[in-house]
């Protein structure tokens, strides 16, 4: 029940303090299965040691926040041989690896996200199995866009009707896109409610985003 402002803020009371307490024996009890490793720079050859070392110890699957180009130029052609190079390592060590990238620049105006959104980079996503990509829903689509789901019958199973779900004018929504997905559908796209507080995604229903026709800036 503490967000991330109380956290700086302290003035914990004793509930908050056996909460804290709780949480930092689950934590112990997590030793060895979870690792931190914080990295200094984008190398590719010390991520690549990080893995292969974690990997020989047991450990199933990497998060690497945040894949850039090793060099501070935003060479898009480095930045697709890291990845290429991330992903082939999975494959050697059969580990899963995923991985976290920021848009291009370019993107920023999209309302409809694919993979040209990586920009010049598109090869970052050839040999990976699944793209996700997410933005924040805007002010005036909340009119323009319904977000709706499958109905249940007396049975608790889905029926082919749809139920439109009203979005709440005092929370704050995203809306993801699967431009990739080798295992099912790339469509419609998924909108979660978000708790930027406590940094926790509840799932809404389903939007169907029109293509935007995008143009590059000029």
């Amino acid at each position: 029940k503490m967000n991330r402002h109380k956290f700086i803020t302290g003035n914990f009371t004793e509930e908050d303090k056996a909460a804290l307490y709780q949480a930092a024996d689950w934590l112990k009890q997590q030793e060895g299965n979870i690792h931190f490793v914080p990295m200094q720079d984008y190398a590719l050859t010390m991520v690549e040691k990080v893995i292969r070392k974690y990997a020989r110890m047991g450990c199933g699957m990497f998060l690497f926040d945040t894949m850039k180009p090793e060099s501070d130029a935003n060479d898009w052609g480095i930045f697709s041989d890291v990845a290429k190079s991330l992903f082939l390592m999975a494959k050697q060590e059969n580990v899963a690896i995923v991985a976290t990238a920021q848009l291009s620049g370019e993107s920023m105006g999209r309302r409809f996200l694919d993979l040209s959104c990586t920009g010049k980079a598109k090869a970052i996503a050839e040999t990976a199995s699944q793209v996700t990509m997410f933005r924040n829903l805007q002010e005036d689509e909340r009119d323009k866009l319904k977000a709706w789901r499958y109905m249940k019958g007396a049975d608790g199973h889905y029926l082919k009707t749809k139920e439109e779900i009203p979005w709440a004018p005092d929370k704050d929504y995203i809306i993801l896109f699967t431009p990739k997905n080798r295992y099912g559908e790339v469509n419609p796209q998924i909108a979660y409610e978000i708790n930027r507080g406590f940094n926790t995604l509840r799932e809404v229903g389903y939007v169907n985003v029109p293509y935007d026709s995008y143009q590059p800036r000029r």
